[in-house]
């Protein structure tokens, strides 16, 4: 893997952030939609958790955000760009961003089986089934 640097995201790292998380979104999509500004839950997400985004040559290619609340920390995104998934660049930012301690670690989904399989590793284990309407 390319070299990363792994870093705090400053609020001037969201647009590039949406970025990730859009390009993200719309693989296989045949015409998807404008990306649009930046919305309201990723402003919360920066302002209420720890965001950490990775930085290969100068392009942001990941972020990961944490809210921790006690002892509970809430892995509330991970996203990685589709062409550098699977370098090993979503672990490093989950060990980055996950509580030092030993707390309860949770996220609500992913229909990714290599997220799923890091989430475990790190410690969640799987309870039961999300389901979006």
């Amino acid at each position: 893997m390319t070299h990363a640097i792994i870093r705090p995201a400053p609020e001037n790292d969201l647009a590039q952030v949406w970025g990730v998380y859009y390009q993200t979104g719309i693989v296989g999509e045949a015409s998807p939609p404008a990306p649009g500004s930046v919305p309201a839950e990723l402003r919360h997400e920066f302002v209420s958790g720890r965001m950490v985004v990775a930085v290969i040559a100068d392009r942001l290619c990941g972020y990961a955000t944490v809210t921790t609340r006690r002892n509970l920390g809430f892995l509330s995104s991970l996203f990685v760009l589709p062409d550098v998934q699977s370098t090993g660049l979503g672990t490093r930012l989950l060990h980055e961003v996950l509580p030092a301690d030993e707390g309860l670690r949770c996220t609500l989904s992913s229909a990714d089986p290599r997220a799923l399989s890091l989430y475990i590793r790190s410690g969640m284990q799987p309870q039961w089934p999300v389901y979006y309407l």
